[in-house]
């Protein structure tokens, strides 16, 4: 976690399933418990991810509006896939990354 002025970064890379899922919401929860204005979730990185990390994306992404957080997230091709088959992309805002 990457914690620059008002906004903090996470990369996340590897596999999100049932096993590894606890992580990715400990680490989405600790990002957005700083307070910060802006969480950014960089995912181009990620190799696999299951139903269980989308799951844990919609949670934090609900957390956010609750606290007038913007959640941005850049997904990999695997994750963008996963977004567009299931109609969830647009719930996200999309992030640039040189």
């Amino acid at each position: 976690m990457i914690v620059a002025d008002d906004r903090v970064l996470l990369r996340i890379g590897g596999e999100v399933d049932i096993d590894t899922e606890a992580d990715l919401r400990r680490a989405l929860d600790r990002a957005l418990a700083t307070g910060v204005r802006r969480v950014d979730v960089d995912m181009r990185n990620l190799t696999f991810c299951d139903s269980t990390g989308l799951h844990a994306l919609l949670r934090a992404r609900s957390r956010a509006l609750e606290t007038g957080t913007r959640l941005g997230l850049a997904p990999g091709d695997r994750l963008r896939r996963l977004l567009e088959v299931t109609d969830t992309a647009h719930l996200f805002t999309p992030l640039a990354f040189p």
